[in-house]
């Protein structure tokens, strides 16, 4: 159940906070070569969780994944139970707090109408979403009101890479990522991922996901490109996207040198002026769509 908690957060990491001016062919599945490379890597763009009935990877990608020596996530998804449980505390709100302690009786009781009327969460998880930072809590509660199995892209594509005898690395820390959100303050996570107050009609997880599934099942990049949210908090922008994606050219550069990789990552970090493949062309490299038959 601990495993469950943290690799739930991923897919916070798919809303989409992205600067529209370059357009994307419509692929998630691209292909590094040139600039010195001997063979080609290929970068992948995840939504994390999706409905087993709503899950693909074409022969065309298993075929590209199997020239690889090695795969690239963004963080450890096959920590030990130990490290897991190290981890708890930081998914918690501070103090033993609650989520009643940083609203208004009347905001907390909208919220409570929310989570309990509308989406309908089970007593387990609202007593969850009560105590967790809101960023975690978001995670849980959408994979509960999301129907049926669900398959995690990273755990499929970390299950194929021992298949193949394929060493896993990682791009980050999740110690790192698990500081990231605390550069943002309660009250815009509460925002951000359970319920914005001053904007309700806005306010509908489940409506968002599933359009955000349908442009990721369509390969949509331009639609996800224009999937723009309204953010106050300029830190989330700059930390988890333009920041890390910029972080990150560096270690693929000195990866994919070495080794044939193939790095799966947040969808929303591919696209875009700051994305990972137009930084990866400006360092020389040539970034060419992989099609799929559908």
């Amino acid at each position: 159940m601990m495993k469950k908690y943290i690799l739930f957060f991923y897919l916070v990491f798919f809303a989409f906070f992205l600067n529209a001016q370059i357009k994307q062919e419509n692929s998630l599945l691209w292909e590094i070569s040139g600039n010195g490379l001997e063979n080609p890597s290929f970068i992948y763009g995840t939504i994390h969780l999706i409905p087993e009935n709503d899950f693909f990877f074409y022969d065309e990608w298993i075929a590209e994944f199997n020239k690889c020596d090695v795969l690239v996530l963004e963080t450890d998804i096959e920590m030990s139970i130990a490290q897991q449980f190290s981890l708890l505390p930081k998914l918690k709100l501070p103090d033993k707090k609650q989520l009643s302690d940083f609203l208004t009786p009347q905001e907390y009781e909208i919220l409570n109408d929310y989570l309990i009327d509308s989406l309908q969460i089970s007593n387990n998880t609202y007593k969850i979403a009560q105590i967790y930072k809101p960023f975690f809590a978001y995670s849980l509660i959408i994979n509960e009101v999301i129907e049926g199995k669900k398959i995690i892209y990273e755990q499929y594509l970390t299950d194929l890479a021992h298949k193949n005898k394929m060493k896993v690395i990682s791009l980050e820390e999740m110690e790192f990522q698990l500081g990231l959100v605390d550069s943002i303050s309660i009250e815009d996570q509460i925002k951000l991922f359970l319920y914005d107050f001053e904007k309700p009609q806005q306010t509908n997880i489940l409506k968002e996901y599933n359009k955000t599934l349908t442009y990721y099942k369509n390969q949509d990049m331009n639609s996800m490109l224009q999937m723009e949210v309204e953010v106050e908090n300029d830190i989330f922008m700059q930390n988890f996207l333009i920041k890390r994606n910029i972080d990150w050219i560096g270690k693929i550069k000195a990866i994919i040198s070495k080794k044939t990789a193939f790095i799966a990552v947040g969808a929303a970090h591919l696209p875009g002026e700051n994305g990972v493949l137009n930084l990866l062309k400006k360092e020389g490299y040539t970034i060419k769509p992989v099609y799929s038959k559908k």
